[in-house]
């Protein structure tokens, strides 16, 4: 959020409440953010400028998610109908995909908006309620909810042949393993050959030795 205020990139998000929500904040950090805050009509717009780095969308985590694979796919879908063997019109779209795939969605709650179900006033139900929505929310049941809602639109993200980073194990790495194995077992080595003449040499040679229970034992006077 620091680093979002003073970077002065635009800001935006649905309707006049939202902007009141961060001019009126208690945060002044916050307060900064709201003073470029715009309002938005039309989310795909906005995620286009935040595609090009201009600008930063508020709004649900999971609209986010769904409104970046919906940029996708009508990427994806222009392409196709553009021309399917178009090598040059290909390239862009993997290439707008993966920089959709870098998209930042924070990870921190700026406004706390929690949302309620609505009871008859002195309802006798209502402590029970709040006793069992409680235990759901701790059980994680709800963001389980929202995941299983999300997976069918997560599903349909565009696949491109993004070339994944591979850890090649050259000569040079494994030569480096294998002496450091090869160290290891002969320090072993070692230490096993000297507690053995230390048994035999030292503590066999002591006068108290039992050699039925392999241990000092040392005699009552």
């Amino acid at each position: 959020m620091q680093e979002l205020s003073n970077s002065k990139l635009k800001s935006g998000g649905w309707g006049e409440i939202n902007r009141d929500f961060f001019k009126t904040s208690f945060d002044p950090i916050i307060r900064t953010i709201g003073e470029n805050f715009e309002t938005v009509d039309n989310s795909d717009d906005a995620i286009d400028r935040v595609a090009d780095g201009k600008f930063a969308f508020y709004e649900n985590i999971y609209f986010l998610k769904e409104a970046i694979v919906k940029r996708q796919l009508r990427f994806q879908l222009h392409n196709m109908k553009k021309n399917s063997t178009n090598v040059t019109s290909s390239t862009l779209t993997n290439e707008i995909v993966k920089e959709d795939r870098s998209l930042h969605i924070m990870g921190d709650c700026v406004i706390n908006m929690p949302i309620s179900i609505g009871l008859q006033k002195n309802s006798p139900i209502k402590p029970k309620l709040d006793k069992h929505i409680r235990r759901v929310l701790e059980a994680g049941l709800i963001k389980k909810w929202l995941d299983d809602t999300m997976l069918n639109i997560l599903n349909a993200e565009v696949q491109t042949d993004q070339e994944e980073t591979k850890a090649i194990m050259s000569m040079k790495k494994f030569s480096g393993a294998l002496t450091v194995l090869i160290i290891g077992y002969i320090l072993s080595i070692i230490l096993f050959l000297a507690e053995v003449l230390y048994f035999n040499l030292i503590f066999k040679k002591d006068p108290n030795y039992n050699k039925y229970s392999r241990s000092i034992v040392k005699k009552s006077e």
